[in-house]
């Protein structure tokens, strides 16, 4: 079962969302399909990769609330 649309989110903004995640999956060194996306623990994913901008440390739900 997937979620392709719901109150609130309409189809395009919902695989939007599932574009982002898993380009972020995919960068992080992890794996997606089409609804799943698989992270690298987070300690190894420190050893690989540069550390986040202060932006991209926040999950996106709080930037939209940030003043």
């Amino acid at each position: 079962m997937a979620m392709r649309s719901c109150a609130g989110w309409s189809e395009e903004a919902v695989a939007e969302v599932r574009a982002e995640v898993r380009a972020r999956a995919l960068a992080a060194g992890g794996k997606a399909g089409a609804y799943w996306w698989s992270f690298p623990r987070r300690d190894a994913a420190r050893r690989t990769l540069p550390p986040p901008s202060p932006d991209e440390a926040r999950p996106s739900w709080r930037r939209a609330r940030a003043p």
